[in-house]
């Protein structure tokens, strides 16, 4: 690229950001146009090619320049905005049902006494039924623990072992 070595050629562009940088900058200062009134040529021909237009309501009448916001609008809506449940906005609306999540935990141990099924987690020893941070152990098998929290099911097995599916519920028989 040898030609942003020759300084007319830079010198040029550099004059030329300068420029579209200040014309960008003071360019509303210009203009005393509003946006409406460069829109006029094209409004009068869109009325031209449908005809009869319906005229709209006119707007409200402005707010006093003191005020900053409509009181009457206030006044009329003050009861609804009370009456809203108090929650943080930004959540999702079903964020309440949704399970939290399960944080890292590492299955040591599977083992099997007087019948039941036990699993050292982390530093503890655990049974179906106990809970671990809002999980509930719902069945212990061989090589896998299963979790469940608000219905989300979620596994955790030793390191490297085959995922298995979440069991089911045993089928009831109706007569």
């Amino acid at each position: 690229m040898k030609i942003f070595s020759n300084p007319w050629i830079v010198g040029l562009l550099a004059a030329a950001a300068v420029a579209s940088v200040a014309y960008q900058t003071f360019r509303p200062h210009w203009q005393k146009t509003s946006p409406a009134a460069a829109s006029q040529p094209f409004a009068l021909i869109a009325q031209a090619l449908a005809g009869p237009v319906a005229t709209a309501p006119p707007p409200a009448p402005a707010p006093a320049p003191g005020t900053t916001i409509d009181s009457r609008y206030a006044e009329s809506h003050l009861s609804g905005w009370i009456a809203t449940p108090k929650r943080d906005p930004f959540l999702p609306a079903n964020a309440g049902l949704l399970a939290p999540p399960m944080k890292p935990m590492k299955l040591k141990a599977i083992w099997r006494q007087d019948g039941v099924g036990m699993a050292a987690i982390d530093r503890a020893i655990y049974r179906i039924g106990d809970v671990i941070d809002g999980w509930t152990i719902t069945t212990i098998n061989d090589n896998e623990v299963w979790l469940e929290n608000q219905g989300r099911k979620e596994r955790l097995g030793f390191a490297g072992s085959e995922p298995a599916k979440p069991p089911q519920p045993a089928a009831v028989a109706l007569k």
